[in-house]
């Protein structure tokens, strides 16, 4: 391993994902990698069903009506330039609209929230 904590080679970031998929192949959790052996990423696709009911306190109705169901879309890739993984979360309705900056910081577990939305950014 790396001598400097905290930092990965591109070469123990691929080992330590095919380790991540054996285990995603046990339990069935979809992770996958995507592209080639040298410059590839882990990939999960992951649809939730929305309760209108519950979510009504977090999401307008209207946003609600547009669709019942929601595609999260998972990438981990390597960045050579910070020798580190990162991880890149895209999401959108059933009809493809995609979900507001806030939207998407409700959806996150209140345990995580502090830590995690302030790293969130929209797609420019």
């Amino acid at each position: 391993m790396d001598s400097d904590p905290g930092r990965l080679s591109q070469w123990e970031f691929r080992v330590s994902c095919q380790e991540l998929i054996r285990h995603s192949d046990v339990i069935g959790d979809g992770w996958a990698w995507r592209g080639g052996d040298e410059e590839g990423f882990l990939a999960k696709t992951r649809w939730e069903e929305v309760n209108p009911c519950d979510e009504a306190s977090q999401l307008s109705m209207a946003a609600v009506a547009l669709s019942q169901s929601l595609r999260f879309d998972h990438h981990v890739v390597y960045s050579a330039s910070f020798a580190v993984p990162v991880l890149y979360t895209a999401a959108c309705r059933q009809d493809g609209s995609p979900l507001s900056l806030e939207e998407l910081r409700s959806r996150i577990p209140k345990s995580l929230r502090d830590s995690v939305t302030d790293s969130l950014t929209p797609q420019t």
